[in-house]
């Protein structure tokens, strides 16, 4: 059943984007207990030994983020360490209040079980992963919604109705771009299956031109209904992030088909370093300031940018996961008129809510996650397009995080969760016996 049911939340993530409802919160929770109960239910014991060795890093790994928001719900003013909101709400209300570093626990609650439903999703992932065959099958599912939701922005952008990108909120239109460059990777990756399969079956003497002819015609479908709906809202940032994670998966593949060594991966670590700082160096000053800007703390601050107002006056620890709405009406000006979805871009939110250092600790997490799954890919005998894909994914995510705000989308997060657990799941090969 926690098969039917991932592969049912992946294709469902379109209709996500359309009715953005808290209620939708609650639905996907019920449906990952009963999937996660039931694959522990019926896992068996060398899956669990094999999942208990892919798993263990993740875990630990996941359980920074945790821990770190259950300390800022924590009443640590008799440490020192606490807000100073808390203390401006004792003098208002006449008696003491046991603050602590978030300014909206109820908020940073609701943050951190959202969080650890994307963490359910994760592990989900990973043991249906285990199963070769129901491997593929998420893959496809994955590649399917992707596919689905680009499909879902192009009728929105043509038919005029404008139900994503309305006026008062864009988010949905961004997270489904955010899908549709994640679609370009997944629909490659699945390319790359259909051929590995066909060589495979070649070598055994029963391949099919006519079912490699029909995956590879789906995955073109795909990739192209994906680059089309990026076409459509085409931006700088957004090319060069689906541009990298595509980049990330053909590095990959070309280091593989071509058997190249040290050196020659050497060679290819050097162009794409050169390529990057040369795009880097090609931007304006001002663009760079803004992209840089939840990594270093600002010493003169825009009176103009509630954003650098609110980085300004933000402690080293955060003000709480999920509170960057509670300071908008604290540091907006009287004639301003600010939306409901105010954060520049995801770095920024978690620059507020959780610290610069989270961001940098995050960036961190990132590349090492990244390199895991670059060396699992190449050290995989067959199917390291899982690990490729993935590892393609987190440097799209990375570069679209200091962009834009799609990743707070439900359905990018869910998204994004499945295939990081479906890398993961098959980063490493093994025989079940």
């Amino acid at each position: 059943m926690h098969f039917y049911l991932l592969v049912l939340l992946i294709c469902a993530t379109p209709t996500l984007l359309i009715i953005d409802s808290p209620i939708d919160d609650g639905v996907i929770e019920a449906l990952l207990a009963m999937a996660v109960a039931s694959a522990a239910r019926t896992i068996r014991p060398g899956q669990a030994d094999h999942l208990l060795a892919l798993g263990r890093p993740v875990a630990v790994v996941a359980a920074i983020p945790a821990v770190w928001t259950l300390v800022q719900l924590l009443p640590l003013e008799m440490v020192g360490i606490s807000n100073p909101i808390w203390d401006s709400a004792s003098v208002g209300i006449g008696r003491p209040i046991r603050g602590g570093i978030s300014i909206d626990p109820g908020f940073t609650l609701w943050s951190l079980c959202r969080y650890f439903t994307m963490l359910a999703i994760v592990f989900l992932s990973m043991v249906v992963a285990l199963d070769r065959r129901r491997a593929e099958w998420v893959l496809f599912a994955l590649t399917t919604g992707t596919a689905l939701t680009a499909l879902v922005l192009i009728g929105d952008d043509l038919a005029g109705v404008n139900l994503l990108f309305s006026t008062e909120n864009t988010a949905p239109g961004i997270g489904a771009l955010d899908n549709a460059a994640l679609g370009l990777i997944l629909s490659s990756a699945s390319g790359l299956r259909a051929f590995e399969r066909f060589e495979t079956q070649h070598f055994e003497g029963n391949s099919s031109i006519y079912a490699l002819a029909i995956a590879v015609t789906s995955c073109v479908v795909a990739f192209a209904v994906c680059a089309i709906a990026i076409a459509l809202h085409a931006t700088g940032y957004l090319i060069l992030a689906a541009g990298s994670g595509l980049a990330t998966l053909a590095v990959i593949v070309l280091i593989r088909r071509l058997g190249l060594g040290p050196w020659g991966c050497s060679a290819i670590g050097s162009v794409a370093i050169v390529l990057t700082i040369s795009v880097a160096a090609m931007q304006p000053a001002a663009r760079m300031a803004a992209l840089t800007l939840p990594l270093a703390p600002q010493v003169l601050v825009s009176p103009s940018s509630i954003t650098e107002r609110i980085l300004a006056a933000s402690p080293w620890t955060g003000t709480g996961l999920g509170t960057f709405a509670t300071l908008i009406p604290i540091y907006r000006d009287a004639d301003e008129v600010v939306t409901k979805y105010s954060p520049t871009n995801v770095a920024t939110k978690i620059a507020v809510e959780a610290g610069r250092p989270a961001v940098w600790t995050v960036l961190f997490i990132a590349i090492a996650a990244t390199a895991a799954l670059f060396g699992g890919a190449l050290r995989r005998g067959r199917d390291s397009f899982y690990s490729a894909a993935g590892a393609g994914c987190i440097v799209t995510l990375v570069l679209l995080a200091f962009t834009d705000v799609g990743m707070l989308q439900t359905a990018t997060s869910v998204v994004a969760s499945a295939v990081l657990g479906l890398a993961f799941g098959q980063r490493l090969g093994r025989t079940i016996k």
